[in-house]
């Protein structure tokens, strides 16, 4: 896996606890896909994403971090984007939630 990817935004992630979710284990060591849902969206899409875990390292059920996130397809989201923006982390199910911190993408 490339570790040159740039990020293109930051955000304060939660995971829900296993017991919550029923996820055991690590949401691996380098990146890890999700799908991420914006609340207030009334169409209810949700975005690929990974979230960049090169710098934290693995990341645990109940675990919070301002973490990295690369979206597969900026160019359709990146409008919806601002500091501040809350959403919510499925795969396909819901596992945590995050709020943007930084917009690095453009």
């Amino acid at each position: 896996m490339r570790h040159d990817i740039q990020p293109d935004i930051f955000a304060r992630v939660s995971m829900y606890p296993a017991d919550q979710t029923g996820r055991p284990g690590t949401f691996g060591a380098e990146y890890w896909p999700c799908l991420v849902h914006f609340p207030d969206d009334a169409a209810r899409q949700s975005w690929d994403a990974r979230i960049l875990l090169y710098e934290h390292g693995a990341f645990s059920p109940g675990d919070e971090a301002e973490l990295p996130i690369k979206f597969l397809n900026w160019a359709l989201v990146r409008d919806r984007i601002r500091a501040g923006v809350q959403f919510e982390i499925r795969n396909p199910r819901p596992l945590g939630n995050g709020t943007v911190t930084r917009v690095l993408g453009t």
